[in-house]
């Protein structure tokens, strides 16, 4: 037996139903249950094409992660 009211969808609609939520000003899960949307399934495509898009050519690049040397203060007296 399959899953009520499951529906494929494909990377393509995934970018579409992301670029109109990005642009309906609802929550998420607003947008989700207006358009019969597993939460967690929007959650895990944004976080799929977020991270294809930091090496897409219209965003620019991302500096790789580091550390910075941090120094307290002196007290003056």
């Amino acid at each position: 037996m399959g899953r009520v009211g499951y529906v494929r969808r494909s990377e393509s609609d995934w970018r579409r139903l992301i670029e109109e939520w990005a642009q309906s000003g609802q929550s998420q899960e607003a947008f989700c249950a207006s358009r019969g949307l597993a939460l967690s399934s929007l959650c895990n495509w944004r976080r799929k094409l977020k991270g294809e898009s930091v090496s897409s050519p219209e965003s620019p690049p991302r500096e790789a992660a580091g550390f910075i040397e941090l120094t307290a203060p002196v007290a003056s007296d």
